[in-house]
């Protein structure tokens, strides 16, 4: 049950992401609205979807990067590690 719930969150946020990054992206009113810049290279694009994959990386993955804590802790390396490690580098880059 808790990783249904967790499922359903992160997909609540991650398919109106995938909307705004590819397909409404395609139109052309909706592309010109997207890409106003807001602070230099910054548009109102990158803004959504950083707000909306902030709450799926950081509070839906939260049992990720609990679990490789304590791994690294411990002075181990698991599975949790290396998921914290490639999603968090990707979501910075």
């Amino acid at each position: 049950a808790k990783w249904e719930k967790m499922l359903k969150q992160a997909a609540a946020l991650t398919i109106p992401a995938f909307l705004i990054a590819m397909p409404l992206d395609q139109i052309a009113p909706v592309h010109a609205f997207l890409h106003i810049r807001v602070w230099r290279a910054v548009t109102i694009q990158i803004l959504l979807l950083v707000m909306l994959c902030a709450p799926v990386q950081f509070y839906v993955g939260r049992e990720f990067y609990t679990a490789a804590a304590k791994a690294l802790r411990h002075g181990s390396s698991t599975m949790d590690v290396l998921v914290v490690l490639g999603t968090t580098s990707g979501f910075l880059y």
